[in-house]
């Protein structure tokens, strides 16, 4: 796992026009720091304490707001959490931020905003807090410090890529006018998931992270937002019906042991693999450090993941249901967002061979330690790839091996699935196949 640097400044900031241009000063700095950093994945921490004087009364609570500034470039993320670093009041008064409580504990901050991504210039924000007061506390003025920890690190998606920023949903997106090497961060209506997304050498724009959009028992997908030809619904039962017999091995709508069949065996009689399957990495796999958020090797080793490891869905699943009566051509539908489909594979690769020749590949099957792996497949190279294993019984290989689902049918109940090997020999296989029962991790492309 790459170590992420992590500098801090504290500074005591009046908080007026002055104090607001030293913080846009500050942050200028700190995006200076990350950009020289070695490493495009290292964060860099800032600490900043904003002084408040409340005028408060016995037993009410006095709303008050504190501005934010987030930054002066548009290639950053950022995190802010807080903690009271003073309180005039002592236990007479409980500052609050959307009904959670500001601790006084600074190894143990309140989270107001997790990962997010910068969309203007110099953009403001404000929060919004109360004061809550007990009967003991002293009509008048009363001081508090509220300590901000932003924690910022690179917003690209692909080495040396021109970054677009936010650009807007998933659903709707326009690439148009986009160059190969362009990126941008796109959000999935459905659950307000975000995505590196970018145009690579393919002249196709892809999805750079794994996606991870969980269904849920009775969810009716809908050609509105996601891609499928006719209204679909998902159940979590043996015969698919809403009152039929529950899935084994399941805890609420994942996985957890066995194979994603209706008896959880590895045995395909009557259909058994025509159910609905997902599975978490993060929580179920041999090891869940790996994809565990936000700091799992996932997320840090692939620039700026929205997603790590994703969620690995079976074939069924993936195919949004609709590949249980065909054997071979392409599923015509996906769980991809609308207007985002599976990529095609085959016994020549398919899509992901082509991109593997754009890259300086040979598109061909068993490549090991080529230059190409390295500047494309892995999580440093443009495809951002992640090792999020396949789930057969265990989601044992996290870390090592990574396999992708195509639209394609091989035969029977074989699906092609390219794979990235990284271990003693890191390769790349592209026109390798899969059991419908297996899950794999999903990434979409822009139909």
């Amino acid at each position: 796992m790459r170590t992420r640097l992590k500098t801090k400044f504290v500074q005591k900031l009046p908080w007026g026009g002055g104090g607001i241009i030293c913080l846009l000063l500050l942050l200028a700095l700190l995006t200076s720091l990350i950009h020289k950093t070695t490493n495009a994945t290292d964060s860099v921490t800032l600490t900043i304490n904003h002084e408040k004087t409340l005028t408060l009364s016995p037993n009410t609570c006095t709303p008050f707001s504190l501005d934010t500034i987030t930054s002066t470039t548009q290639s950053l993320g950022y995190g802010i959490s807080v903690y009271l670093r003073t309180n005039t009041a002592g236990s007479n008064l409980t500052i609050t931020q959307n009904s959670n409580t500001v601790p006084a504990d600074s190894n143990n901050p309140l989270t107001i905003i997790d990962i997010d991504t910068i969309t203007a210039t110099n953009e403001l924000k404000t929060t919004e807090y109360e004061a809550c007061t007990n009967n003991a506390i002293a009509n008048g003025q009363h001081n508090v410090t509220v300590a901000y920890i932003l924690k910022a690190y690179p917003r690209t998606c692909i080495p040396s890529s021109q970054f677009r920023g936010d650009v807007g949903t998933l659903q709707n997106i326009d690439v148009t006018d986009w160059n190969i090497g362009d990126s941008g961060i796109a959000t999935d209506i459905r659950n307000n998931q975000e995505y590196c997304i970018g145009k690579l050498k393919d002249n196709k724009t892809w999805m750079l992270d794994n996606l991870k959009f969980e269904l849920t028992d009775g969810m009716t997908l809908t050609s509105e937002y996601t891609d499928v030809v006719k209204d679909t619904t998902v159940y979590f039962t043996q015969d698919g019906s809403e009152s039929g017999t529950p899935l084994p091995n399941r805890t609420n709508n994942f996985t957890t042991s066995g194979y994603m069949t209706r008896d959880g065996r590895g045995t395909y009689v009557d259909n058994n693999s025509d159910v609905w399957g997902q599975y978490d990495p993060a929580i179920s796999a041999s090891r869940t450090d790996y994809c565990q958020y936000p700091y799992g090797e996932a997320y840090i080793a692939t620039d700026g993941s929205r997603t790590g490891c994703g969620y690995l869905y079976n074939f069924w699943a993936a195919s949004a249901s609709t590949a249980g009566s065909r054997s071979s051509g392409n599923a015509n539908a996906s769980i991809c967002p609308a207007g985002w489909r599976l990529p095609t594979g085959g016994a020549s690769g398919g899509e992901f061979a082509v991109l593997d020749q754009a890259y300086g590949g040979t598109g061909g099957n068993g490549q090991y330690n080529t230059k190409n792996i390295t500047i494309l497949w892995l999580s440093s190279g443009a495809w951002r790839g992640v090792l999020a294993t396949y789930m057969t019984n265990n989601g044992g290989g996290i870390g090592e091996v990574g396999h992708y689902w195509t639209s394609t049918l091989h035969s029977g109940w074989y699906t092609y699935a390219p794979y990235i090997v990284q271990s003693s020999r890191t390769s790349f296989t592209p026109n390798t196949y899969s059991y419908w029962h297996d899950g794999i991790a999903v990434r979409c492309l822009v139909r």
